[in-house]
C-alpha cells in the first residue's frame, strides 16, 4: 500500500513536519476543559507537545485546574521523553471518566517551572480551543 503524504492547506499544520525527539512550545491558546457542564480547566499557558506522526497534545499548568474534580486513578505509563504518566479520574456531580487525563512529573528541561504538566484525553468531555 502506498501512502502519499498531503499538502496542508493555508493555516494547517502536518503531523509528519513534526519533529522527532518531540518539541514542546508554550502555547497561550484558551484551552478548556468541560465535563459534566463544569469547567475543569481553562488556561492560556499551555505547553504543545509536537511529535511525528501524532496530532498535538496540549499539557495545563496544575495552577489552571480544579483538583478538586480530579481522583488518582490506577494505572501508570512511561514515555522516553516525558517520564513516568500518573493517570487521573474526573467525577463531577456522580458522573465519573475514568483515565480522564494523566500528569507527568518530568518532561525536558524546557517545561521551567512546571513539576506536573496535566492532559486530558478528548473524549472525557467538551474541550475546547481557540
Amino acid at each position: 500500500m502506498l501512502i502519499r503524504k498531503l499538502k496542508p492547506q493555508s493555516g494547517q499544520e502536518s503531523v509528519w513536519d513534526y519533529p522527532r525527539p518531540p518539541r514542546l512550545e508554550d502555547s497561550e491558546k484558551h484551552i478548556q476543559v468541560i465535563f459534566n457542564g463544569v469547567t475543569i480547566a481553562e488556561t492560556r499557558r499551555s505547553k504543545r507537545v509536537l511529535e511525528t506522526s501524532h496530532p498535538p497534545v496540549y499539557y495545563i499548568p496544575p495552577q489552571d485546574i480544579a483538583m478538586e474534580f480530579l481522583r488518582k486513578s490506577s494505572g501508570t505509563s512511561l514515555c522516553e521523553w516525558k517520564g513516568q504518566a500518573l493517570y487521573y479520574s474526573i467525577s463531577v456531580y456522580n458522573v465519573v471518566s475514568e483515565q480522564a487525563g494523566w500528569f507527568c512529573f518530568r518532561m525536558l528541561a524546557q517545561v521551567g517551572p512546571y513539576r506536573c504538566l496535566y492532559h486530558y484525553h478528548n473524549q472525557s468531555g467538551r474541550n475546547t480551543m481557540s
